[in-house]
């Protein structure tokens, strides 16, 4: 975007500024999104968010609606964990609906969850790994923080 409300840059972040703010003006926002045949734009995903896993372009967003349906889960966020083998897998973490899990079938709902995703999503945009949190981190309870989830669980990568 660009305009007269639109700042010149990031304050002293000359580095962010160049690849943020181009020359002419424009701002690179980071979004993902398409212009439908009735001239409205909608914004999909984030660039930063988007997983590359073995090339393929997973979009945490599109994944996270089909797995939000299923009837146990509450919430949960699509990220990526590193991969020495394929850059980037994509895993979610799920806060699980209160009435549902106990403390015996917790793998069965992962498993069930994994099965629900297998049959409606493309087999590479399904999680690798599901693991249960009971909170996740959001800025103001709205945006996922992807990247703190990823900082926290990156320790599993690798470790198949």
């Amino acid at each position: 975007m660009r305009g007269p409300a639109v700042a010149k840059g990031y304050w002293n972040m000359e580095k962010e500024t160049r690849e943020t703010f181009l020359e002419d003006g424009w701002f690179l926002t980071g979004d993902i999104g398409y212009i439908d045949q009735d001239n409205r734009l909608f914004i999909t995903d984030r660039k930063k968010d988007m997983i590359v896993m073995s090339g393929w372009k997973i979009y945490p967003t599109e994944v996270e609606e089909i797995l939000i349906k299923h009837p146990a889960v509450e919430d949960l966020a699509v990220f990526s964990i590193d991969d020495c083998h394929k850059g980037e897998l994509p895993v979610v973490a799920v806060i699980w609906k209160e009435d549902v899990l106990t403390e015996d079938n917790e793998e069965e709902l992962k498993a069930d969850l994994d099965k629900y995703a297998r049959e409606r999503l493309a087999r590479y945009k399904v999680p690798h790994k599901i693991f249960t949190t009971n909170k996740l981190p959001r800025v103001n309870n709205w945006k996922l923080l992807r990247r703190e989830l990823k900082e926290e669980y990156n320790i599993y990568a690798d470790m198949d």
